[in-house]
């Protein structure tokens, strides 16, 4: 008796499921088509933009990019160090980031944990 409850309780829920409408897709963007890429964190920032921290294979140079709120770049910041990969990065309440990762201060120098702070214009 209840396994045919449960099987007409779940059969309801998959039939309820499909009558649904599937949210619509507001933008879609492509970064750095040509080059490996991958995104490591994206928050929404206060403004409703993104922040994002991302490693892209032939320049590690950066480690923040910022988004509008359509996904178009606005912005990529930098520290002076050699290698950077932002891995997590954090808004505060002032619009200034936080971004940790890895970093080197030189080519033949070892990777290291990184800290960087930026203001809200990067």
């Amino acid at each position: 008796m209840k396994s045919a409850i449960t099987i007409t309780l779940l059969l309801a829920a998959v039939s309820l499921a499909q009558l649904m409408e599937k949210p619509e897709m507001e933008w879609a963007r492509v970064y750095f088509p040509d080059q490996w890429s991958e995104f490591h964190s994206i928050i929404e920032t206060q403004d409703g933009g993104f922040a994002v921290t991302m490693v892209i294979d032939t320049d590690t140079t950066y480690s923040l990019y910022r988004l509008d709120t359509d996904g178009n770049m606005l912005w990529a910041a930098r520290t002076d160090l050699d290698y950077q990969e932002g891995s997590q990065l954090e808004e505060l309440s002032n619009g200034d980031f936080i971004v940790t990762g890895v970093g080197k201060e030189t080519p033949t120098s070892s990777a290291s944990l990184m800290v960087a702070k930026f203001d809200s214009l990067g």
